[in-house]
């Protein structure tokens, strides 16, 4: 699969074209998603366009403040992502967020 980092059409997407999105993240909640069940909408095109068939996004608080997020994907299988995946990672979003604080 090939990086999408600099890609230009995916670079600075307003955050209020992405709610469904940006909603749970806000609330320190994870976004899991496959990205077929997704309702239509620039989220569910954004993924499809990077061949992205599931996902989940952890946000990134520093001191009470929406700082970021990480995000892991699968593009060569649709997938659940467990219970213990989902806390391993929480458990590291948590820590980066403590890492760039301490920068």
């Amino acid at each position: 699969v090939a990086p999408m980092l600099d890609n230009p059409d995916l670079q600075n997407v307003p955050i209020s074209q992405m709610p469904d999105f940006v909603r749970p993240l806000m609330r320190k909640e994870a976004f899991m998603a496959v990205t077929k069940d997704l309702p239509p909408g620039t989220t569910r095109q954004i993924f499809e366009s990077q061949g992205i068939l599931s996902l989940l996004v952890l946000p990134i608080f520093i001191q009470g403040k929406f700082r970021g997020f990480v995000g892991f994907d699968d593009c060569t299988q649709e997938r659940r992502w467990s219970p213990d995946e989902l806390g391993l990672l929480r458990s590291l979003s948590a820590k980066l967020g403590i890492f760039i604080k301490k920068e």
